[in-house]
């Protein structure tokens, strides 16, 4: 038995398990801590003496790093490494933003601060296949901003040994056969081969026509790409706009390949803090509504970082696609479907 793998089973939210169980494996093991920071700190950063490690490291505006290291001694330095256990999770800016929000927090001051980026795949476990991967693509333009910054694959953590270690050999084991599993990635490529699919082949013409109707009858076309749609050049009020839109995504959310999940399958991942700039704009009607859908629909949550998306489970893709997301309060986009 494998306990990561009951888990996996057990709940579809497993990144903060793993981002948790290193930050405590670290704690634990000063051999795994030393090899790690090697993998992680920019070349020239010695092993620190002793170092705070903290998990789900919170920051500014209700975000928070997975892990956050931080030493004292024989320099004041600090590394934060965000988590990604799927290729799904990558989200453009969150790096930038994180290593802005250390740099301005009061108790890192004086500090020399670098940040770590730990996904399945890093470009040396991918080799030319690998600017097809979100987490590469993001890193890579981090990387030209945040000079000594480094993109670790899990498999780096993997390969360290900790014998007589029960638990982190299942890890290990977990990682190989599902965090970084190449055939795993392979299929994901093949799947994203377009980059975008049609709403046509997710929920079904009849369905498709319904929601591109209901788009049209409030002056939204549907291009091929989508849409984006301005809200303060809507010509609804509010509080129409967002019962319109709402039905709209009703069309898609009532098909029969929408795939319905089970309380411990689904938690909204956008707290009420992050939600707040978004309920206190001039379009809090609109977004309020687009909230209450995981409400109204066990198949349908909420997650982002400092914008939102609704995302819907799938029968082929119970991870869920992306319907809609938000850029700011004003503005919201609708995709040919990302995965």
């Amino acid at each position: 038995m494998n306990i990561f793998e009951t888990i996996r089973k057990t709940t579809r939210r497993v990144e903060p398990f793993h981002s948790r169980f290193l930050a405590e494996a670290l704690k634990e093991n000063r051999s795994l801590f030393k090899q790690v920071w090697r993998l992680a700190a920019p070349e020239g950063w010695e092993i620190p003496d002793s170092v705070q490690i903290m998990a789900e490291k919170k920051l500014k505006e209700g975000r928070q790093i997975d892990i956050c290291i931080r030493s004292e001694s024989p320099h004041k330095r600090v590394i934060g490494i965000e988590v990604k256990t799927t290729e799904d999770s990558a989200e453009a800016d969150q790096l930038n933003q994180y290593l802005d929000d250390m740099k301005s927090m009061s108790e890192f001051l004086g500090c020399d601060i670098q940040m770590v980026y730990l996904t399945p795949f890093n470009r040396e476990r991918v080799g030319n296949k690998a600017d097809l991967l979100p987490t590469i693509r993001i890193f890579d333009k981090f990387s030209k901003e945040c000079l000594g910054t480094k993109h670790l694959s899990w498999l780096d953590v993997a390969e360290i040994p900790w014998e007589d270690n029960e638990l982190w050999k299942q890890h290990q084991g977990y990682v190989r056969n599902y965090i970084s599993s190449h055939e795993d990635m392979e299929r994901w490529l093949s799947d994203r081969s377009e980059a975008k699919r049609g709403f046509t082949e997710f929920f079904g013409e009849e369905r498709t026509e319904c929601f591109q109707r209901r788009l049209e009858e409030i002056g939204i076309p549907l291009g091929v790409d989508g849409t984006n749609i301005d809200l303060s050049e809507i010509n609804q009020p509010p509080s129409q706009f967002a019962e319109l839109i709402v039905g709209a995504l009703a069309c898609l959310l009532g098909s029969d390949s929408v795939l319905a999940l089970n309380d411990s399958e689904k938690d909204d991942e956008f707290p009420a803090e992050l939600r707040r700039q978004f309920l206190e704009s001039p379009y809090r009607e609109v977004h309020a509504a687009l909230f209450s859908l995981s409400e109204q629909y066990s198949s349908v949550w909420i997650k982002g970082e400092r914008d939102y998306g609704v995302r819907v489970a799938h029968r082929r893709h119970p991870g869920g696609v992306s319907l809609l997301r938000s850029h700011g309060s004003t503005r919201l986009g609708i995709q040919k479907l990302f995965i």
